[in-house]
């Protein structure tokens, strides 16, 4: 069996453990979608539109997928001290995948405020573990805000179901130094 390199706890920065918390988590999922329904081309509303109606309808499963999700252990679910926004990361193998990014009200800056404290931390254990990063911006601006804020990711298409494909190698050097 592979062994994954789980993103480690850092100091100072709450986990999400409990069904509470993938109860406001699948919440912030929501608004993040109705959210999406006002913002970018036609086709981005679309398929947030479609993703908040499945949602709804589906609420208490994908909730159950999220505690299920917050109890792997390849994943690691960062909340911020707030515990108003929540960066979930899923070892799998060569790379952690950004699996699930919100925030209790979308467009207020605190998903923006917890990555600013998560990125220097995270970024040096992925090269110290030589893993890739990797993820899916939910539209065009913020995989450009992204690329801004997280030294060497790159835009390398269009995601799926929606947005772009963000990917960040390993510092080559970093291994050796840290060693």
């Amino acid at each position: 069996m592979p062994r994954y390199n789980k993103p480690p706890s850092l100091p100072d920065i709450p986990e999400a453990h409990s069904y509470g918390d993938a109860w406001r988590i699948s919440c912030w999922m929501l608004r993040g979608f109705i959210h999406g329904i006002t913002r970018g081309p036609f086709g981005s509303r679309v398929v947030s539109s479609v993703l908040t109606v499945l949602h709804l309808v589906l609420f208490i499963p994908t909730t159950v997928i999220v505690w299920g999700s917050i109890l792997r252990r390849s994943a690691r679910y960062y909340m911020s001290p707030e515990r108003n926004a929540v960066l979930a990361i899923v070892a799998k193998r060569g790379a952690w995948h950004i699996a699930n990014h919100v925030a209790a009200e979308p467009g207020h800056h605190q998903g923006k405020a917890l990555r600013k404290r998560l990125i220097g931390p995270l970024t040096i254990a992925a090269d110290r573990a030589g893993v890739e990063i990797r993820t899916v911006a939910a539209n065009q601006k913020l995989a450009e805000q992204y690329v801004a804020e997280v030294q060497g990711l790159v835009d390398v298409g269009p995601g799926m179901p929606r947005g772009r494909k963000l990917q960040r190698p390993p510092a080559q050097d970093a291994r050796t130094n840290l060693q």
